[in-house]
This record gives structure tokens, C-alpha cells and sequence, in this order.
């Protein structure tokens, strides 16, 4: 089995889980129509603890996950399966905290708005769909440009966008649903993803992959924020503690704190360089075709990034500083499974 769903004895914990709750074999006994639907509010760590199990258990997971994200987005669109086929074609993610939402389908909270991620050549063919064929209606649009931002001469807000590797942002009104869709600067929407966070809520969902880059704290629902306190960053941490988040201010908070370790674990150390498809993260793939998102982690390019907060060694320790970058695919960057 592929490193990408070990996560750091995650996979193990899985089995676990599963195992003490006895929940695998009524699934596996049930009728097939009825195999989808029981599983249908299991956490992402029961679900990997099903996929492990078998090849039964992984052909209903991936069935889940696929019925899962079109039924997710019926709130604003009756052909969900065609609109998942724009973002595959327009290698598209969603992320943010309808991903979070999405990969948590027992909290009961409601994202305020779906932030979609393009790739820079597929955003003309996705906003078109959802202006053109859907009826969206713009409330809001910042851009840079490119050429501009090479001269030094953008205004404020478009520096602010090229900062989050991001060149246009549209807000779109669809059934009463807000939709923030972003261009990435390069070619992958992942570049996107990875500058834009300043917590370890760094997950996207494509649209036959699904990826968490910190499971451990995703499944604890902890919020690790890295960096200094800014009004947006505690408007942002209010809004998830309201959510039933516990939010902390440095990964040692989490890490020695309840776990008593002297150290944070690799994939979660400010220093650490990460990437979509890394060893530390959950990656599963629950449909499609190989070349269809290969490109979000494996073929062309990916994002890698140092998430920044303190380091373990002290409190007071200077904060590091997040940054991303978008790079050509390393050996370690796998195709997901």
C-alpha cells in the first residue's frame, strides 16, 4: 500500500477504529445498494480503516467519496456530475472551509462560502460554465497582472493576491451560495492552495482526489495558526472555534502539550518542507483517470511549502515565516492511489 494513506501510523490507527467499533462487517454484509449509505457519516479515519480492510472496502469508499462531493454540491447546481467534470477538465480544486466541511460530514456548521482553485489555462473555461451555464452573477473581482507585477507596479489588493500565488479572484453569487473562485499563478491550483493558508487547514478536493496534509490535527479538529496574530488571522480563528475547533498558536501547543513529546513530528515542524503528495499526508484517490489529475500532484508541477509558527525549541523562539513555492514534481511525489 502507498505511503500517501500511512500519514504517520494514521493507517494504523484506522484499522484500530474500526476494528474496536465493530462497524466492517455490517458494511460488508449489507446488501450492495445499501453498502454506500452506511457508511455515508464516517469520518475520513474510519473510511481509510474500510479502504484498508479490502478490495470491497475500497470500492465503497471511493463510491462514498464520489456520491459524497456531487450530493455537496446540489446546494447550488442539479448536475453536479457535469459540474465535476468541468473541474476535471479545468483542473480545479475546492479547498478552504467547504474542503474542511466536506472531509467532516458530522459537524454541523455550514462553510460560508466554496472557494474553488484553478489552474491559470483552466479558469476562463470554469468561470464561463459557472457564469454562462449555471447563471452566476459577479459581486466582486480583484486582478493582477502578471506583466504588471513583474514591472513593481500593481495596486495593494493585487499584491496581496500575487503574495497568495494567486493573479485573479471572482466572487460569484449562485442560488444564494458564494463561490470565491481563484486563478493560481502557475499552471497547478495548488500553488494557490499552499500560499494561501496561514493555518494547518491545508486540504483540497479535486475531482476524483481528495488530500489532507495534516491528518492528525484534521482529525482532532485542532487549528494550529502560523502566524503572528493579525485582525483577519482572529477573525479567521474565531470563526473556526465557533466551528468546535480548539485553536492553538504554535504545533509544540499540540504536539508536547497532550501528546508529551520533546519534539513536534517531522511533517508538522515550522521548518519542514512539505508537499501535496508528501509521506505526511492523506492522499485518496476515488475516481477518474490517471492524466486527469496527475497534474495536481505527479506529472507537471506541484506546490511545496514551510507552513512558519515557532519552533519547538522554545516559546520564544522567533516565528517562522510561511512560505510556498511552486516546483518541477520530485521522485517522491506520487500518483495517487
Amino acid at each position: 500500500m502507498p505511503n500517501q494513506l500511512a500519514a504517520g501510523g494514521l493507517a494504523a490507527a484506522a484499522a484500530e477504529r474500526v476494528r474496536h467499533q465493530g462497524l466492517i462487517p455490517r458494511v460488508l454484509a449489507s446488501v450492495e445498494s445499501r453498502q454506500v449509505e452506511r457508511i455515508r457519516d464516517w469520518d475520513v479515519v474510519s473510511l481509510i480503516g474500510l479502504y484498508r480492510h479490502s478490495r470491497l472496502g475500497r470500492r465503497i469508499v471511493q463510491a462514498s467519496f464520489a456520491r459524497r462531493l456531487e450530493t455537496f454540491f446540489e446546494c447550488f447546481t442539479d448536475e453536479p456530475k457535469v459540474f465535476r467534470e468541468i473541474m476535471r477538465s479545468t483542473v480545479t480544486v475546492l479547498s478552504g472551509s467547504a474542503c474542511v466541511r466536506f472531509l467532516r460530514p458530522t459537524d454541523d456548521w455550514e462553510p460560508g462560502d466554496f472557494d474553488f482553485y484553478c489552474s491559470y489555462e483552466g479558469f476562463p473555461r470554469f468561470l464561463a460554465y459557472v457564469r454562462g451555464e449555471l447563471g452566476g452573477r459577479v459581486v466582486d473581482h480583484e486582478m493582477v497582472s502578471l506583466q504588471d507585477e513583474i514591472r513593481g507596479g500593481p495596486p495593494t489588493a493585487g499584491r496581496a493576491l500575487v503574495a497568495r500565488g494567486v493573479c485573479d479572484r471572482i466572487r460569484i453569487v449562485l442560488d444564494g451560495v458564494l463561490l470565491d473562485v481563484h486563478r493560481s499563478a502557475t499552471e497547478t491550483p495548488l500553488t494557490a492552495v499552499a500560499h494561501y493558508t496561514n493555518t494547518l487547514l491545508t486540504n483540497y478536493v479535486s475531482a476524483d482526489v481528495f488530500c489532507i496534509a495534516y491528518p492528525w490535527t484534521f482529525d482532532d479538529a485542532v487549528c494550529i495558526m502560523t502566524d503572528e496574530s493579525t485582525p483577519d488571522s482572529r477573525m479567521q480563528e474565531d470563526r473556526y472555534t465557533e466551528r468546535g475547533f480548539k485553536v492553538v498558536h504554535a504545533a509544540r501547543s499540540y504536539w508536547v502539550d497532550t501528546m508529551k513529546y520533546s519534539c513536534v513530528p517531522h511533517g508538522y515542524c515550522p521548518r519542514t518542507e512539505r508537499w501535496f503528495g508528501d509521506n505526511g499526508c492523506i492522499l485518496m484517490r476515488f475516481g477518474g483517470r490517471e492524466p486527469d489529475d496527475g497534474r495536481l500532484v505527479d506529472n507537471r508541477f506541484t506546490a511545496m511549502w514551510i507552513n512558519g509558527g515557532y519552533p519547538c525549541q522554545t516559546d520564544t523562539c522567533t516565528v517562522v515565516r510561511h512560505r510556498a513555492v511552486t516546483a518541477v514534481s520530485t521522485a517522491d511525489s506520487r500518483i495517487p492511489i
